[in-house]
């Protein structure tokens, strides 16, 4: 028998399915080992039960960065941040799109928007793909930032123009222009 479909062509159930048991792997050491650190916490629906739909990470900042090649200390080794996912209500079969992915500990950064934003273009969404990706994920944007392909101008240019400026300024989270 197949899979009953909502109207937008999605198995509204194995989505539940998958929404119900996914959290449960968020919490076990397998999960922080394979996103260099990560932790999960849950949001809260308005009846006040955690919503999976809306889980925020911590994430540490790497060590190292690499630019252009080089691999350097990072400006943001020893801080965590707080990155509010929104999942939709397909997940996984639809997967984050830019402005669902928000710092909430805004970095000084080239591919984070002053607001906090994301960008997921490159995020390669497939539905077997899960939190632990879109951890990977974040954590490689802020190991590996673009002084050629950037969303935040100001760390774009500054990283492009001067990198010890940019450095400091991302050391010390500044991120007005």
């Amino acid at each position: 028998m197949a899979a009953a479909t909502s109207g937008t062509g999605f198995d509204r159930a194995g989505a539940l399915r998958r929404q119900a048991n996914e959290p449960k792997q968020w919490s076990k050491p397998a999960f922080a080992s394979a996103t260099g650190g990560c932790t999960v916490e849950l949001g809260t629906n308005a009846a006040g039960e955690p919503d999976v739909l809306q889980p925020t990470l911590l994430v540490p900042g790497a060590e190292t960065y690499s630019i252009g090649g080089d691999v350097r200390p990072s400006p943001w080794a020893g801080r965590s941040f707080r990155v509010k996912v929104q999942l939709h209500e397909s997940y996984p079969f639809k997967g984050p799109e830019t402005g669902d992915i928000v710092f909430v500990d805004v970095p000084f950064h080239p591919n984070v928007m002053p607001d906090g934003s994301l960008c997921c273009d490159g995020l390669d969404w497939k539905p077997v793909k899960g939190l632990k990706h879109i951890a990977q994920f974040v954590q490689e944007a802020l190991s590996q930032p673009s002084k050629d392909h950037f969303i935040n101008a100001d760390a774009g240019k500054l990283l492009g123009e001067d990198l010890a400026a940019f450095e400091t300024k991302a050391r010390t989270g500044d991120k007005r222009a």
